[in-house]
């Protein structure tokens, strides 16, 4: 009751001092407000997917126990198809929390019975992921909901990575990293003009983001996995490359938003991190982990540069235990990188005290 007054009220104050003219749809303002106002936050996003992981578990566990459907690969198919169906429908209809709930249960319970008929009919792994590959893209363009978006982007990776790993085409998992990369960063510095281009990005614009952090923070850490997969490690460099070649680019653009002028400082900066990130080009994880924690921070993305930070983390221990080099190298690394962080939030700092003075 509160906000509407202090809509009404402000609304009233635009009318009366700047545009008198002006006319507005004061329920429709209120209703959007409504909606936001039943939007679940990320925390409970992700508790809604845990439970609907869980409540599949358990959903599944009966079947099998009990013996029901399946024994029957056609009954399983045909049922998981129809949850999956059903699932889309109920959040086309609706946004009350416990049905979206609901519907992510149903659809992860449609996934692992569709997925389970068709293994077990012999179809083969490159069908069976072709075939998710496509029920994901359908239900991300179909339901545009937050959560049902965000399992979308996760099974479109998953088949893409399942497709490379099965037929064991380890090189690809590089070419993946690099693309997935690529596409992390032009999808963040181009929100706009995205969201402007294609009009179903202001529905799933925020669920393929953080999709995209996690897609490819997951394969940065399967390339830390290059001794138990057959990745060709003369080749890990080319991820490192690309992601330091993005990191580079971003700093130039970061020079532009900060109003930077010097030549000399842009020269100095630029090359003093490219020598601290160098020494890393055989560990594409923590280049990596950079780039996402710049993006994140430029755009003001919270959610997002907590993963960026943990990865790093995560990234800087797997490399201080690999024995492909010595401590001391490590050492001096890790104290250059402290360095290098260090000087740039001196630097911005600096940039913004000058901002705040003028």
């Amino acid at each position: 009751m509160k906000r509407d007054e202090e809509i009404k009220a402000l609304l009233t104050f635009i009318q009366e001092t700047h545009a008198p003219d002006i006319q507005y749809d004061e329920k429709g303002i209120q209703s959007d407000f409504q909606k936001n106002d039943n939007k679940l936050s990320f925390p409970l996003k992700l508790l809604s997917i845990i439970g609907g992981y869980l409540a599949t578990s358990l959903f599944v566990g009966f079947i099998v126990a009990f013996q029901i459907l399946y024994q029957s690969d056609i009954a399983m198919m045909v049922f998981g198809g129809i949850f999956i169906l059903a699932s889309i429908w109920i959040l086309r209809l609706s946004n009350i929390i416990f049905l979206e709930t609901v519907s992510v249960c149903t659809f992860l319970i449609g996934c692992v019975m569709l997925g389970y008929g068709y293994i077990n009919a012999e179809l083969g792994v490159n069908q069976v992921s072709i075939l998710f590959l496509l029920i994901a893209i359908a239900s991300i363009i179909i339901s545009k909901h937050y959560i049902l978006s965000f399992l979308g982007l996760l099974i479109i990776y998953g088949s893409i990575l399942t497709l490379i790993l099965y037929n064991e085409l380890f090189t690809g998992v590089l070419i993946y990293t690099s693309v997935l990369g690529l596409m992390l960063y032009f999808y963040l510095t181009n929100e706009a003009k995205i969201i402007k281009r294609f009009k179903i990005f202001t529905y799933i614009y925020n669920p393929i983001r953080t999709g995209l952090i996690l897609s490819f923070v997951s394969n940065l850490a399967i390339l830390c996995l290059r001794g138990m997969l057959d990745i060709p490690v003369d080749y890990v460099w080319i991820s490192s490359l690309i992601n330091i070649s993005l990191i580079t680019i971003f700093l130039l653009k970061i020079y532009k938003t900060l109003q930077v002028t010097e030549m000399k400082s842009k020269i100095f900066l630029s090359i003093f991190s490219l020598l601290i990130l160098l020494p890393t080009v055989t560990f594409p994880g923590i280049s990596g982990a950079i780039l996402i924690i710049l993006l994140c921070f430029f755009v003001k993305y919270k959610t997002g540069f907590v993963l960026g930070v943990l990865a790093f983390l995560y990234f800087v221990s797997q490399f201080y235990y690999d024995l492909n080099l010595t401590l001391l190298n490590k050492s001096i690394l890790l104290f250059l990188s402290g360095i290098l962080f260090l000087t740039l939030y001196y630097f911005i700092n600096k940039t913004l005290a000058k901002h705040e003075k003028i």
